[in-house]
């Protein structure tokens, strides 16, 4: 290493010498992979917003306690969580899943797009005495329906009817 001043600058200069080709290239090759992770990871592909008529555009944000209100109040629901647990979406939807994402996509959400992901489930208490679940995936709203049970088959959507 030489160390050089001049009047304004300070410059470092490090020479090097690789002697072994294979180690070169295996060094390109360890950072370009470590590169492409870094970037597989933070990619986040999930949409940050839906639409439908009866709302318009509106935020599917769900990581932070305000997102969490904001989303609720889209749909009247308010409190903490009766419980939080993990629901995988088949790889095949049968015809409930198939009625299910029908309603989804009326919302501006489509489950499509998480088939064979496992998402993180919350139910709420409504003030109707419907439980209110939301499906998230990496933070974001990916599905959500009211029912009156609290795992009942009988969901339907949040939108007024």
């Amino acid at each position: 290493m030489e160390y050089g001043r001049t009047d304004k600058m300070f410059v470092l200069t490090v020479k090097t010498k690789i002697n072994n080709k294979k180690k070169f290239l295996f060094m390109c090759a360890f950072g370009l992979i470590l590169i492409l992770a870094v970037v597989f990871v933070s990619c986040d592909n999930t949409p940050k917003s839906a639409y439908c008529k009866e709302i318009g555009e509106y935020s599917l944000s769900f990581s932070t306690s305000n997102d969490k209100e904001t989303f609720l109040s889209y749909f009247n629901v308010t409190g903490q969580p009766v419980t939080i647990d993990n629901v995988r979406i088949p790889e095949n939807f049968n015809s409930t899943y198939e009625r299910y994402n029908k309603i989804q996509k009326a919302m501006g959400l489509d489950l499509n797009n998480f088939k064979g992901k496992t998402t993180k489930r919350y139910v709420y208490k409504g003030k109707d005495n419907y439980f209110v679940s939301i499906l998230t995936y990496k933070g974001k709203v990916v599905g959500c329906h009211k029912s009156k049970e609290l795992y009942g088959s009988d969901f339907v959507s949040l939108l007024k009817e």
